[in-house]
């Protein structure tokens, strides 16, 4: 099934309501509110704006059920506030709304079938409200022309863009559908209204209906407080003289017609009250909830409080843990205190040793200093013998040097001497 656009009504506080061809997030007022009518979902949604005045939200109560009694259509009114929008209010964005458009006028055939139907009596007291030619559906429609001053007004059947889906609740006296045939075929079907205060016999019973439905909800009600049991007294001497009414228009219809306009201003303002109540109900019901959360609040804050007294036990016991702690700090600090005096006596006798050991450590350093002049006197003999044995050293480098040249020559003579000798042998051998 396609996707119907939404129908955006701005709500007067009259209860007048303005055909809006605004985006959604457009038409959103927070100074008033708005009637959104869903056909896909099959409901009407009332959004309340924060500035809204309460006059504005009874008229968007009563302007909502008068469209559901107009158009005969079966839908669930919900409500919702500003700021407080629920998911499936979010959805509505997505659809489209419902753009203006011109009724065409009629085709040829169309007239002529009107026509046909205008030919054909209406029964007495009964009013043409509708009818359904072919795949459309028509209405008619007051047109008002003003000629040299003087306002004249003729009626014409027009075809509406508008179709009511859906089931309708159609109350057998008032509603008489007709059909027109031709030739063996169904031209169209006229839908016949009767506002004639002779045809409304069954209006009683819906009054005692009405009248019991809200007994009942005074009685449920009784519960709710002085100012909802002075609204109550209020509205049992209403529904009384109501009773005393239907009871009169029960023994007197014919004045019934008379009568009606009172009647209906007071179930007017008996669903004003109706309203009341069930605004105070709401209210009451935000009241109850929000004990219920100081309840919680404070049910929490006990709780809190039993774990900051279980922590204040636990931070006392600690404390005392820091004082024993503390006391054996005291007993410790006496106790180096008193090895302190005892460290400053023994400091203090070192520091006479010390004195003791700084004289004897002077005339160390002038016995040092004694010995330091000696020493270098012996340094000095030390550096002059070392100078002699190095001259030493010189000339037994030389000698060992002559030495072994005259080594060498020594070698030579001997070893000529050996040879002279083993030529001697030779030759005394031979």
């Amino acid at each position: 099934m396609p996707i119907q656009p939404l129908e955006i009504y701005e709500v007067e506080e009259t209860g007048e309501l303005v055909l809006k061809h605004k985006y959604l997030k457009e038409a959103l007022n927070s100074h008033g509110a708005i009637m959104i009518v869903n056909h896909n979902d099959k409901e009407i949604v009332l959004w309340i704006g924060k500035g809204a005045t309460t006059r504005a939200k009874f008229a968007a109560a009563r302007s909502s059920r008068r469209f559901l009694t107009e158009r005969s259509l079966s839908y669930r009114v919900r409500t919702c506030d500003e700021g407080d929008e629920p998911d499936w209010f979010q959805k509505l964005f997505k659809i489209k709304i419902a753009k203006r458009s011109r009724d065409e006028p009629p085709s040829l055939e169309v007239l002529a079938i009107l026509n046909e139907m205008k030919k054909e009596l209406v029964p007495e007291g009964f009013e043409r409200e509708a009818c359904i030619i072919s795949r459309d559906f028509y209405v008619p429609v007051e047109h008002k022309v003003s000629i040299v001053g003087k306002d004249t007004s003729s009626i014409k059947f027009e075809k509406s863009s508008y179709l009511p889906e859906g089931f309708f609740n159609l109350p057998s006296y008032a509603y008489r559908p007709r059909l027109l045939v031709r030739n063996g075929k169904i031209l169209g079907l006229d839908l016949l209204v009767n506002y004639d205060a002779s045809a409304r016999d069954g209006i009683n019973m819906d009054l005692l209906h009405e009248a019991k439905g809200i007994n009942s909800k005074i009685q449920a009600f009784k519960q709710e407080g002085k100012k909802k049991d002075e609204l109550i007294a209020d509205l049992k001497a209403e529904l009384s003289e109501k009773n005393k009414d239907i009871t009169k228009l029960e023994s007197n219809i014919d004045g019934l017609q008379q009568e009606g306009g009172k009647i209906d201003k007071q179930i007017e303002s008996l669903q004003e009250k109706d309203e009341l109540i069930q605004t105070l109900q709401d209210e009451n019901a935000k009241f109850t909830q929000q004990i219920k959360d100081l309840k919680q609040k404070t049910s929490d804050k006990r709780y809190l409080l039993k774990d900051l007294q279980e922590t204040l036990s636990d931070k006392d016991s600690e404390i005392e843990r820091l004082r024993q702690a503390l006391g054996r700090g005291k007993k410790r600090f006496e106790n180096q205190q008193l090895e302190l005096v005892k460290k400053d006596q023994q400091i203090e006798d070192l520091q006479q040793n010390l004195s003791k050991n700084e004289k004897l450590l002077e005339r160390l350093r002038q016995k040092g200093a004694k010995m330091e002049n000696k020493l270098e006197k012996l340094e000095r003999r030390v550096i002059v013998k070392d100078q002699q044995i190095e001259d030493l050293r010189q000339n037994l480098s030389k000698r060992k040097q002559e030495i072994e040249e005259k080594i060498s020559v020594i070698d030579k003579i001997y070893k000529e001497l050996r040879e002279k000798s083993e030529r001697v042998e030779e030759l005394e051998a031979e």
